[in-house]
């Protein structure tokens, strides 16, 4: 109800008050209202007129309000008075269920935070592992810095070589690639540089050479290599008719051998420029009843004519090799000691 309307109405009823108090005067002549009988006044028809006019302009001036706001009020009443009296049970549950929710969604919380804890540290695990790595990458990256270059050798001698032979090499070093411009000292013997880079040629002379590979004047690396003595070589004789038997013998008037030093077959194969022999010392003596009765010296080509004359069937013929000579690759001759010492050819 607006203001404006409640002060009208109550201008309204004033005004009633007042007329029915002067009519009440003018016959009654008391100033008491509060003896007015009101059933009179209503036999009176100017008075019941007054009446009625006091209670319309209270209707429509004084009560001016819409019946769906009065309705309005009532619900908001009714539901603030409802709410005042309800059950004290109910109110307790819908607290305890609202309890259950708030347990429930803290409970929910503490799980994802739970979630967020495991995953914060795993990604910690995670990040100190790739530090490890990391670490780990740098510490390989500067020890790579300070490894040399690989040296890869290629040998007919299948790792060692041969004393005082043309022991050649291919000193490839892959990862220079065409930059590779090499040079080569070699301590326990001597470096000969080949026609093509990575060749080169190994003379020893000692039981060890320790072989420097260097490029473009930068010390690269080094190999070391045993060395190897040459095989043994034997002596074998010939005489027109082929290669002595020394089981079976020869005819007591033979009067020329040929002695031949037969080197070994898998060094011959490998290094065929070192493999020259000669038996250059040769002392032929004709034993008879166990005792050496005439001696002849020669070499490669041994004449037998002068013990040939005296020779008898049954004798021996005893061969003894006094030296044997060496040319390497580069024809330097020395003498060799590895041969069998002397050779007994039975005569028939």
């Amino acid at each position: 109800m607006k203001i404006e309307y409640i002060g009208l109405a109550i201008i309204a009823i004033v005004v009633v008050i007042d007329l029915i108090r002067r009519g009440v005067n003018k016959t009654s002549k008391s100033t008491d209202v509060e003896s007015i009988d009101f059933t009179s006044l209503l036999r009176t028809p100017s008075k019941t007129a007054y009446i009625l006019i006091a209670i319309i302009i209270l209707i429509i001036v004084g009560i001016n309000i819409p019946v769906n706001q009065l309705y309005e009020s009532y619900q908001k009443i009714s539901r603030n008075s409802q709410n005042e009296r309800e059950d004290p049970i109910e109110k307790s549950e819908t607290i305890s269920s609202e309890k259950i929710m708030l347990q429930k969604e803290l409970e929910a919380l503490k799980r994802a935070n739970n979630v967020l804890n495991t995953e914060l540290l795993s990604v910690k695990k995670s990040r100190d592992f790739l530090k490890k790595k990391l670490d780990g990458s740098e510490k390989n990256i500067n020890e790579y810095s300070e490894i040399k270059p690989v040296i890869n050798i290629l040998s007919t001698s299948f790792g060692a070589l041969y004393f005082n032979c043309e022991n050649k090499l291919d000193v490839q070093v892959p990862a220079l690639g065409t930059n590779y411009n090499p040079t080569f000292s070699a301590k326990g013997g001597s470096a000969i540089k080949g026609t093509t880079a990575g060749a080169v040629t190994i003379v020893p002379n000692s039981k060890e050479v320790v072989l420097s590979v260097s490029s473009n004047g930068n010390r690269i690396g080094s190999r070391t290599f045993g060395v190897r003595p040459i095989p043994a070589v034997e002596i074998k004789a010939f005489s027109d008719r082929g290669e002595v038997d020394v089981s079976r013998g020869i005819p007591a008037a033979t009067t020329r051998l040929s002695i031949r030093a037969i080197p070994d077959a898998g060094f011959e194969e490998f290094f065929p420029d070192d493999t020259w022999f000669q038996v250059s010392q040769i002392v032929a003596t004709l034993v008879s009843g166990g005792v050496g009765r005439q001696s002849v010296k020669g070499s490669v080509n041994l004449n037998l004519s002068a013990i040939a004359s005296s020779a008898r069937k049954g004798d021996i013929l005893v061969l003894e090799f006094k030296q044997v000579k060496r040319k390497n690759f580069k024809g330097d001759i020395e003498n060799f000691n590895a041969y069998n010492k002397s050779m007994a050819i039975p005569l028939r």
